[in-house]
């Protein structure tokens, strides 16, 4: 019997180890092989037929790329938003929710794996964090309209032509996503791989544009329209190694991803003890990347700034130094300082050095009516210049509880100009929507024993 590309024996074999040690803590792999064997389930092609008979049924992913428990809130938030439920409603309950559309589908006669082979892809369900449906349709919708326009493919016909051949999204994207679904077609997307890690000269430093001046929209012929300018960018996301991050337009000037692999402390909406801390917002996201908090995540460290801390303005190095007074954690233990543009040749290159040392980063930036805090997680540059930076926003996407707020990355262009400063002449980089870049604010753990004299 073959084995599709979509079954990954190494990982279900620790998924069903994983649910084999919930009842029996010492239970081995090799004793679970043994008893594969046994029941004469040997290899890989044994293991796939074990997940054709028995795994998919027990909710064991047979791949990194679906996870059951993600599907059924998945699937929750789509049902029960259709019934005129809110997120935030799904949000507070997400687990009886979930519970209910497990059973649901298990009262159909179905589990988690064959409804997504069924109906998944059709209703645009995501089987994990890492993959999204529909995004990937999209792509493959946008690539098969420029393979073969005199057809006018309509997105009703590929999904037809995907049932008809036997394969959902997920399966599709194991097989042929690397072609099918381009990252230059359509959106702006990052695609993790090889070619997309920070590039590195011969003595490992980050390779970073030639030129200092990012070129004009209009004198290259390029339409921000709703795809991202710049198509054959490199990007940067700290901490998206192996992870493909699709941007969608915001419609604001700037491109979006919303997941629940990104690091955002926000604001509350409603309660107003929060308006002038988007620095604390900021630093809780620094802290929390470092594992430098005392808090389980972002969402937390921050209620702890608001609850110990006065609602105004403050700067980076206050705010750290006054964190880690409160908590009473040994300066020995961190690296902190900052950077100013008119004192860099070219602040962007700091940036991407410390983001790739392992630092966290943080910026002040000018806006019309003060100054802005923001959380930098990376950039996008061509051979000439910076075109982009990505940053977590306290600001963009508030509700009345910021714990169930959503945490997205925004993907913002970059404009920039020579100025002349008192070390010399410098680049001046300005955020579309936001402003001109004020200061960089880094952090690092000293335990990673980082080299801040590199950058």
């Amino acid at each position: 019997m073959p084995v599709p590309l979509w079954f990954d024996y190494q990982v279900y074999m620790e998924n069903k180890l994983e649910q084999m040690q919930t009842s029996r803590s010492d239970y081995s792999m090799d004793k679970l092989v043994a008893a594969f064997e046994k029941a004469g389930f040997s290899g890989e092609e044994g293991a796939f037929r074990h997940f054709q008979k028995w795994g998919h049924c027990e909710d064991v992913s047979p791949n990194a790329l679906f996870d059951p428990e993600y599907y059924y809130q998945s699937k929750a938030f789509d049902y029960f938003q259709q019934k005129g439920l809110s997120e935030m409603q799904i949000r507070s309950d997400i687990e009886t929710y979930s519970d209910s559309m497990r059973k649901a589908i298990a009262d159909a006669g179905m589990d988690a794996w064959t409804h997504y082979i069924r109906y998944g892809t059709a209703e645009g369900i995501d089987p994990s964090e890492t993959f999204s449906t529909n995004s990937y349709m999209n792509l493959k919708l946008d690539a098969l309209q420029t393979s073969d326009p005199d057809h006018g493919w309509t997105r009703a016909e590929m999904l037809a032509a995907f049932a008809k051949a036997g394969l959902n999204a997920l399966e599709h994207a194991v097989q042929y996503g690397t072609d099918a679904a381009d990252p230059r077609n359509g959106e702006c997307i990052f695609w993790q791989d090889s070619a997309h890690t920070v590039p590195v000269d011969v003595n490992n430093e980050p390779l970073l544009p030639d030129d200092e001046i990012l070129p004009d929209d209009e004198e290259n012929g390029q339409d921000s329209g709703d795809t991202w300018p710049y198509a054959d960018d490199a990007f940067f996301i700290v901490g998206f190694e192996g992870k493909n991050v699709i941007f969608d337009d915001a419609a604001d000037g700037t491109w979006i991803y919303t997941g629940n692999d990104v690091i955002d402390a926000e604001k509350s909406s409603t309660d107003s003890s929060d308006d002038d801390m988007c620095w604390a917002a900021a630093c809780s996201n620094m802290l929390t990347w470092t594992g430098l908090s005392d808090f389980k995540d972002e969402d937390a460290t921050m209620r702890y700034f608001v609850t110990h801390f006065d609602n105004q303005p403050m700067s980076f190095i206050d705010g750290m130094s006054g964190y880690f007074d409160l908590v009473n954690l040994d300066s020995s233990q961190y690296v902190d300082g900052y950077l100013l543009p008119e004192a860099e040749e070219n602040i962007m290159n700091s940036v991407v050095w410390l983001l790739s040392s392992g630092y966290a980063v943080g910026m002040s930036v000018s806006e019309y009516y003060g100054t802005h805090a923001l959380t930098v997680w990376g950039a996008s540059w061509n051979d000439e210049a910076y075109t982009g930076i990505i940053v977590t926003d306290s600001d963009d996407q508030q509700v009345p509880d910021p714990t169930y707020a959503p945490n997205s990355l925004r993907l913002v262009p970059l404009s920039a100009s020579v100025e002349n400063g008192s070390f010399g002449e410098y680049i001046d980089y300005a955020l579309a929507a936001y402003g001109r870049i004020d200061e960089i604010f880094y952090l690092g753990s000293s335990t990673e024993d980082a080299d801040i004299e590199g950058a």
